[in-house]
C-alpha cells in the first residue's frame, strides 16, 4: 500500500480479513484501498466494519473523506 499499488494490495487484504475477521486494522487498510481505488461505497462499508470493532481515529478521517467525496458526487 505504501507504494500506491492499491490493485495489488486490495486482494491481500481481502484475505487477511478472511484470515482473521477479529483484527479490525485490516479492513481499515482494506477501506483505504478502496477508498484510493475510487470504490467509495465499499469502501464506507469496510470502514465502519472496522469502526464497529475499534474506535480508531484514522477510520474516523477515511470515513469523513468518503462521506465528502460522495456529498461531493451528489451535486
Amino acid at each position: 500500500m505504501s507504494r500506491e499499488a492499491y490493485w495489488i494490495a486490495e486482494p491481500q487484504f481481502r484475505r487477511a480479513v478472511w484470515l482473521n475477521p477479529y483484527e479490525p486494522e485490516f479492513k481499515n487498510h482494506l477501506a483505504w484501498c478502496l477508498y484510493k481505488r475510487g470504490k467509495l461505497a465499499e469502501a464506507r462499508l469496510w470502514g465502519q466494519k472496522a469502526l464497529d470493532q475499534k474506535d480508531d481515529p484514522n477510520t474516523r478521517i477515511l470515513l469523513d473523506l468518503i462521506g465528502r467525496k460522495l456529498d461531493a458526487e451528489k451535486g
